[in-house]
């Protein structure tokens, strides 16, 4: 009797396990475009990726970008305009090297596919909110996850560099920057701007406190930026995967300190979401881990 009910038990679970079905596109990609590179995840799920092009064409070449901008208000130390440098870990077909960045910000429907391994999630419009609540550590082993979920069940989509697979990790500071300014899909004077060239005003590209209502906003609904890349100024603020340092002008400070979250949120002012705010954020709280109701992020593809 006990071997029976066992038996019937493993065979429910195996049951629950392979019955996830292929995610709907609005889900995961509401907005479709050409160039789209779609990755698959567990659960039957997909996220996916933009191509960000350096103008870098040597495996070792980068080039000098000026991140951050001018700023006399307390911030000044995160803010001012500092160089900094880019390049790209792949190469296409024209030897154009380039990395490749999330085009949506992660989803809770996509965090819990990775995390909750067999526990496949509900994937509805609510689950295509972005994922928060979680701490950098949860982002950083969503990543860790995810890369060897990819390795054992789809390395053959996998970008390559050299023989390398590429991976999945949180961007860094320079080029989520790099990629949310617009990168060389826009002039070097709009590069320069508080945001990216918004033709049709900031609401229509971005969540803030004026037009979201105090709620979080599923993926893709507003415009994107001229990279095809959606909300990276407002809706959640993004951690990234280096730490924060403060500006001396010409140069970072030597001591690194918290996390960095970068774009704003759908609780800050409009002047609040833009390109060049650098919010520190501690890694810790009085709690444990630090968690916020408006901090998630997006995730990119390098290589060694």
């Amino acid at each position: 009797m006990f071997k029976y009910r066992f038996s019937l038990l493993a065979l429910i679970m195996a049951s629950t396990a392979v019955s996830a079905q292929p995610w709907e596109e609005k889900f995961f990609n509401p907005k479709k475009l050409d160039g789209d590179i779609v990755l698959p995840m567990p659960c039957e799920g997909n996220m996916v990726f933009r191509v960000i092009k350096t103008n870098t064409k040597k495996p070792l070449e980068d080039i000098k970008v000026t991140l951050g901008g001018n700023s006399n208000d307390e911030d000044g130390y995160a803010q001012y305009a500092t160089p900094n440098y880019i390049s790209g870990s792949f190469a296409n077909e024209k030897q154009e090297r380039y990395f490749l960045m999330g085009k949506y910000e992660v989803t809770e429907a996509q965090f819990n596919a990775v995390m909750k391994g067999e526990q496949c999630p509900s994937v509805n419009m609510k689950t295509s909110l972005p994922a928060i609540n979680m701490s950098w550590f949860d982002a950083v082993e969503f990543t860790h996850k995810y890369n060897e979920w990819l390795l054992k069940n789809a390395a053959d989509k996998l970008p390559t560099e050299d023989g390398s697979k590429g991976f999945v990790r949180l961007p860094t500071n320079a080029e989520w920057e790099f990629a949310s300014r617009g990168g060389v899909a826009v002039d070097e004077a709009a590069f320069r701007e508080n945001t990216f060239p918004m033709p049709d005003g900031i609401a229509r590209y971005a969540w803030s406190s004026k037009n979201a209502n105090g709620r979080l906003q599923v993926i893709g609904l507003l415009e994107p930026n001229p990279l095809g890349l959606f909300d990276t100024l407002g809706n959640v603020s993004e951690m990234i995967f280096d730490g924060f340092r403060a500006n001396k002008l010409s140069r970072y400070h030597g001591q690194e300190g918290g996390m960095i979250a970068r774009g704003g949120s759908y609780i800050k002012g409009e002047s609040e979401v833009n390109n060049t705010s650098r919010i520190e954020v501690p890694y810790y709280d009085n709690n444990g881990a630090m968690k916020k109701k408006d901090m998630g992020f997006r995730v990119a593809i390098t290589a060694p």
